[in-house]
């Protein structure tokens, strides 16, 4: 639970700035920051999920014509590697590995919604605990890389569903825990190379 901890301190910290950024006006906010939560508790009752390799968690909220998409993934999943980059080689690697992100057409494909990207951040964070949750050797330190993405969509309504290309882009990364709200449902998917769309219907 220390380890746990210490990534929803993380997680926490990247969802905030970004839903602050995203929806300043007050009512927007809570209905987003509600639902994330119940987002969290869920990851909390399987405390396992924290940080297992192979295993990346989506969430995403749809409001009037704003869409937040956040996906997390342990780094080792991403680049091959965990801890802080140390050589070149590693620190090329985790810039290539932003640079995909940052490109929508190597992350998401919406059916419907015309939604247009309007802000994309990549983040890293590690966590130096020794408490781990994972069938390898414990390291000392685990590592996530995050990427939340801003959306207006110009017809929500229409907006059915959400492909994730990035288990076929990444090839450690062998499944996604998805979780979704909209004004109108909510649900959850686990997501793999072949089973990749999100219906939000």
């Amino acid at each position: 639970m220390q380890y746990l901890g210490a990534i929803f301190q993380m997680e926490g910290k990247i969802m905030s700035e970004s839903i602050v950024l995203y929806f300043p006006k007050m009512k927007t906010f809570c209905f987003v920051l509600a639902n994330f939560s119940l987002f969290f508790a869920s990851v909390v009752h399987s405390a396992q999920d924290a940080h297992v390799h192979g295993l990346s968690h989506l969430t995403i909220a749809l409001e009037k014509q704003t869409l937040l998409v956040e996906i997390s993934s342990p780094l080792m999943d991403i680049v091959g590697f965990e801890g802080e980059p140390r050589t070149k080689v590693q620190k090329d690697s985790i810039e290539r590995a932003k640079t995909m992100l940052r490109k929508i057409g190597n992350v998401l494909i919406f059916k419907g919604g015309s939604c247009i990207e309007k802000n994309i951040v990549v983040t890293l964070g590690h966590d130096h605990s020794n408490d781990h949750f994972h069938s390898e050797r414990n390291h000392d330190t685990h590592s996530e890389i995050s990427a939340v993405y801003k959306f207006k969509c110009s017809d929500p309504k229409e907006l059915q569903e959400i492909t994730v290309l990035l288990p076929n882009q990444f090839s450690r990364m062998e499944k996604i825990k998805a979780q979704w709200v909209t004004s109108n449902a909510q649900g959850q998917i686990t997501l793999d190379k072949k089973k990749n769309t999100i219906n939000l219907r």
